[in-house]
């Protein structure tokens, strides 16, 4: 197990005056095993070795939905045009405002 010296001051109740902290040894909240959890590690013996195999036939294959990527594309082109007219000064201060109400609100 891995111990972490935290200063801590004496129960006495002289503070920082003239007196130094006392060290004790505390257990580390997070384990090196509890870390790899934490951030995404994964071990590969434990998964199904179909997983492994993106060619196998476990994964459905991919399938582009047009209606889909036109949205996106749409979605995006509007992003720029108003982008533009905010950059060019053609959009008001209220509709900003209104714009930072409704994505705060909702």
């Amino acid at each position: 197990m891995v111990n972490v010296a935290v200063a801590r001051m004496p129960p006495d109740g002289s503070g920082p005056s003239g007196s130094a902290p006392v060290s004790e040894p505390i257990p580390a909240l997070n384990r090196h095993e509890d870390n790899k959890k934490s951030k995404g590690v994964i071990d590969e013996s434990t998964l199904d070795p179909r997983l492994l195999d993106v060619n196998s036939d476990y994964f459905p294959p991919l399938e582009i939905v047009w209606r889909n990527v036109w949205l996106f594309a749409y979605l995006h082109a509007a992003a720029l045009v108003g982008l533009y007219l905010l950059a060019i000064g053609q959009v008001q201060w209220k509709t900003v405002v209104w714009g930072k109400l409704k994505y705060i609100i909702i």
